[in-house]
């Protein structure tokens, strides 16, 4: 563990386990301002923090981006921002998808190719190939609420939670297609959690029966593991 000390040229290293040691390192020059507030957080949070750091291998870190960088021309104009490509789909041959952004407004595209894009989609989803994930592997912190972002209310008019708008959105979509194909769709739901709000969200979702998705379609999952 690094925080930074008084003296500039001579970083505070700790470890998890308390112990303090002085060290000159590059990584610890440079990464002191991570633990810059490190003593106003609480013993839990500390945890985390260490916990997190100890995954981090500064100096494998440090040998890849300086490899790519070596890679990189800054000077050639390759690397220079280049806006979406439009693709064309009023051509015979469909468009070649390229490098980087690339673009298809609905509007230019036919009602026929529409319908048949529509249509694959449905034939899809009703064999399961397709499925949502949902990434709630952060915190809200930094709104000063005690809930995992995804469970509370964000100010809509409806006072649903992002979890539950998602969910309902995903009962349509099963609704939809079985108004347009007569068969039935179960559409995958999962839900990437961290450790730490991986209880509250299952909770959270028993308590409201799973918004009326089948609890065997929803899956919480917890990131890096």
């Amino acid at each position: 563990r690094r925080k930074r000390s008084a003296c500039e040229d001579e970083p505070e290293v700790f470890t998890k386990a308390g112990r303090h040691d002085r060290g000159s390192t590059e990584e610890a020059n440079t990464q002191h301002h991570v633990f810059q507030f490190y003593e106003e957080l609480t013993e839990e949070e500390k945890e985390a923090l260490d916990d997190d750091f100890d995954e981090i291998n500064l100096e494998q870190l440090r040998e890849s981006f300086v490899s790519a960088m070596d890679q990189l021309d800054l000077s050639d104009d390759i690397h220079l921002y280049e806006p979406p490509r439009l693709l064309n789909w009023a051509m015979k041959k469909p468009p070649v998808i390229t490098a980087g952004a690339n673009v298809t407004v609905t509007s230019q595209v036919s009602d026929r190719k529409l319908l048949e894009w529509t249509n694959a989609g449905f034939t899809k989803l009703c064999a399961a190939q397709v499925a949502l994930v949902m990434l709630a592997g952060g915190d809200s912190d930094h709104l000063h609420v005690s809930a995992p972002l995804p469970l509370i209310d964000i100010g809509l008019s409806s006072k649903k939670s992002i979890l539950q708008v998602v969910a309902e959105r995903v009962r349509r979509l099963e609704h939809l297609i079985f108004r347009r194909t007569k068969r039935v769709a179960s559409i995958p739901v999962y839900v990437m959690v961290n450790k730490a709000n991986a209880g509250r969200f299952e909770k959270y979702l028993q308590e409201n029966e799973f918004f009326g998705l089948r609890e065997q379609d929803v899956q919480i999952f917890v990131q890096n593991q």
